[in-house]
């Protein structure tokens, strides 16, 4: 049994118990849950830093249509259609990736004066919330995806393009944010189990 204050030291992780004795099981299974929401946090990654690439396309279809309309009185019927898609699935795909480095707004003026633990205990309280929000999108999203390429739906317009592309990205979308949120709920748990901020 370890004296109070007392680190045990592991790859990766900082075991802190107070009065509490430290069996190799629990700190293989800490381990096993960090190394989860490393992978989780590198997925988010890939897939942001990917993602933003999809604003060059964006900027070129949007870029095209103004030229075409105003030099040649032109207008395009595909272009306002296909840089809308392109952005919504930007915006679904990066939500994980946001969420990672902390872009979502938050009113921190007093989280950032709470203790660390404290913080933790409201992130799990908050992770909570984030599958409230984010059950829809995935039950709904997939249903609305799936109903689309089953249907072949188009949109109402001249150029009529499917829907099912973009609307899978609704799912795709909240599970990425979801898993980001697993990362967090992991970290927070860590964190209150050694008061060390992961």
């Amino acid at each position: 049994m370890l004296d109070a204050g007392v680190i045990f030291e592991y790859p990766q992780i900082d075991c802190r118990y107070q009065n509490d004795t430290v069996f190799p099981r629990k700190v293989r299974n800490m381990e096993k849950m960090e190394k989860a929401a490393a992978f989780i946090d590198k997925l988010n990654e890939y897939v942001g830093r990917i993602s933003c690439f999809l604003i060059f396309p964006i900027i070129i279809v949007v870029m095209y249509e103004v030229f075409m309309r105003y030099v040649f009185v032109a207008s395009q019927l595909w272009a306002p259609e296909i840089s809308m898609f392109l952005f919504g699935a930007l915006f679904c795909i990066g939500g994980g990736y946001t969420y990672l480095h902390d872009g979502h707004v938050r009113v921190d003026v007093v989280y950032n004066l709470l203790p660390l633990k404290v913080r933790s205990f409201l992130n799990i309280i908050t992770f909570i919330l984030l599958i409230i929000f984010c059950l829809p999108l995935l039950v709904q999203g997939s249903r609305m995806a799936y109903n689309s390429f089953v249907t072949a739906e188009r949109t109402s317009s001249a150029f009529a393009p499917y829907l099912f592309p973009v609307r899978m990205f609704i799912p795709i979308g909240g599970f990425l944010v979801v898993l980001q949120g697993i990362s967090r709920l992991i970290r927070d748990i860590i964190t209150l189990r050694t008061g060390v901020s992961k």
